[in-house]
């Protein structure tokens, strides 16, 4: 699955557009540099005739640096029941409005219940007549037990008794299970609402006759808070961040027992509660490659006020997200501002100042990006000055003067949008 980075990595590229118009200029510049073109950059390292020309330098520091793994998503009710009927029989009364909110036990629909009725009062009629014959057949049990032991009676007509009153027992458990089978029906006649959340269309109207086969579903009521959050991570960005943990260039923060999720909505609203990453996939689908992870996360119904006396659940089932996995961090990177970086066809470069305060073009590979700093994971090291302002006047090999205006904290927002070395 292709992650945020590449999907909406444009927007970062907003605050470039000084370095775009001269890419044209330094692309030959910095594919010689970097290609090592010596006779070129002798040539271009002469000074101007005005002396060192003023540029702002970036000073490369290591520090630790929180990632962000982000990911295309989709909510998912915690939980979905399809409402069927149980019993034949025609749809009375439809007690809910469409689109709702229903708590647990709510009434959702009415059977007619009269001919359950009906059944009822016959299994208990024939109860009522079977608990008769038991106790019938238990009284001549009882006599003729006492007239064997005078000498009054035959031992045959005591075997017959006791075979009666054997299966009027049974029957009395039969029709026991009869009037259980009967009430059970006439329940089901009250259809309620199985789980708190909100409800769908009703699929039958008032007069339908409805079964308890294909002609049974009702509606659908779905369990919105907790709401799931599903995403797929490849198995390519897996290994790379197993890599990166079991090398301990990634690791969580102090204090975190496990990640957490955050998501933001297509308006770019980044939604107010993080979730928890509760279920990462145990397989790799092989037909896409990826693996199923879930977060969950809170979603309660507002409480009603005056302006809004029906609110809604923030979050719908079926809505696409950005996920993010935050609570990593990456310790010792290196970063560089972003408006530092080109891109050029053979990769990204930044424009460093050297030793001897000359402008040569240096090759990077960057890692995720956090806030306004790429993580640089080869290329620089710490110590290292490149070009944040100024590199316009300055093509590689001009001499120049360095000022340093490193800028205090940033990048340390959790902004990062990508799996490590993901382009």
């Amino acid at each position: 699955m292709r992650t945020g980075h590449s999907r909406f990595g444009h927007r970062m590229w907003r605050g470039l557009g000084r370095a775009q118009a001269m890419l044209a200029i330094l692309a030959s510049s910095a594919l010689a540099a970097i290609g090592g073109g010596g006779c070129e950059r002798k040539q271009a390292g002469a000074a101007p005739p005005g002396g060192p020309v003023e540029v702002v330098v970036h000073t490369v520091r290591a520090r630790t640096m929180p990632i962000v793994y982000e990911f295309v998503g989709q909510t998912q009710a915690s939980k979905t029941v399809e409402v069927r009927s149980r019993v034949q029989g025609f749809l009375e009364k439809r007690a809910f409005e469409e689109g709702k909110h229903v708590d647990e036990g709510d009434t959702l629909f009415k059977i007619d219940d009269r001919s359950f009725k009906a059944d009822l009062e016959v299994a208990r009629a024939q109860l009522a007549r079977a608990q008769a014959e038991l106790a019938n057949a238990s009284r001549q049990v009882g006599r003729l037990q006492e007239l064997q032991r005078q000498g009054a009676t035959s031992p045959r007509e005591l075997d017959d008794w006791e075979t009666q009153e054997r299966t009027a027992r049974a029957n009395v458990r039969l029709y026991e299970a009869n009037v259980a089978q009967a009430q059970l029906n006439l329940s089901y006649t009250m259809i309620v609402s199985p789980l708190r959340g909100k409800v769908g269309l009703t699929m039958k109207d008032e007069g339908s006759l409805v079964d308890a086969g294909p002609n049974s579903l009702l509606t659908t009521v779905w369990q919105v808070d907790p709401i799931y959050v599903l995403f797929s991570i490849s198995e390519r960005e897996w290994l790379q961040w197993r890599e990166d943990v079991a090398a301990e260039r990634v690791r969580l923060g102090q204090g975190l027992a496990k990640p957490k999720v955050q998501i933001v909505l297509l308006d770019g609203t980044v939604y107010e509660a993080k979730g928890e990453l509760d279920f990462f996939d145990a397989t790799v689908n092989p037909q896409t490659g990826t693996a199923t992870a879930r977060g969950v996360f809170s979603n309660p119904l507002p409480e009603p006020t005056a302006e809004r006396p029906e609110p809604e659940e923030p979050l719908k089932p079926g809505q696409f997200v950005r996920a993010r996995i935050v609570g990593w961090e990456r310790p010792n990177s290196l970063t560089v501002p972003k408006r530092a970086v080109l891109q050029t066809p053979s990769g990204p470069v930044v424009m460093g100042v050297n030793s001897e305060s000359k402008v040569e073009v240096r090759a990077i590979r960057t890692g995720a990006w956090s806030g306004d700093e790429w993580v640089v994971l080869e290329g620089l090291k710490a110590g290292d000055r490149v070009i944040s302002d100024g590199f316009m006047k300055a093509p590689p090999g001009t001499m120049v003067k360095a000022i340093d205006r490193a800028e205090q904290g940033a990048g340390a927002g959790a902004g990062g949008q990508s799996f490590e070395g993901v382009k």
